[in-house]
C-alpha cells in the first residue's frame, strides 16, 4: 500500500468538502456575526443548501440568529458550542498535519 498518501489522494481530485468542513466554515464566518448572503458566497453553496445548513445549525444551537437595528437582514452568530465545534475541528487538523512516527510508517 502507498504510504506517501497526500490530502489530495485522499479527499478526492477536486478535493470536495464534506458536510463537516462546511460546518466548520461557516461557524467560523459566523463568528464575529455575518449575514446569509455573506457566509452563501464564502461557502460557495446555493440559497436551498445555506437555508438547510442554517436550519440545522440553529436547531443544535451551533448559531443563533441576532437581529440588528441597523438592518433589515438578521446576523448569524456563532454560539460557544459552534466555538467548540471550531476548536475541535482545528485539534484534528493539527493531528492529521503531523507527520507519522517512524513505527506508524512500517505498519
Amino acid at each position: 500500500m502507498e504510504s506517501n498518501l497526500t490530502e489530495r489522494d485522499v479527499m478526492g481530485w477536486k478535493n470536495r468538502r464534506g458536510w463537516i468542513e462546511i460546518v466548520y466554515m461557516m461557524l467560523q464566518i459566523c463568528e464575529k456575526g455575518a449575514v446569509k448572503t455573506r457566509v452563501m458566497y464564502m461557502t460557495d453553496l446555493n440559497s436551498k443548501q445555506i437555508g438547510l445548513y442554517f436550519q440545522y445549525l440553529e436547531k443544535r444551537k451551533f448559531v443563533e440568529r441576532v437581529t440588528v437595528k441597523t438592518s433589515h437582514r438578521p446576523l448569524y452568530r456563532t454560539t460557544a458550542k459552534g466555538k467548540e465545534y471550531i476548536k475541535r475541528y482545528r485539534k484534528l487538523e493539527e493531528i492529521f498535519k503531523q507527520e507519522p512516527q517512524d513505527d506508524e510508517k512500517t505498519r
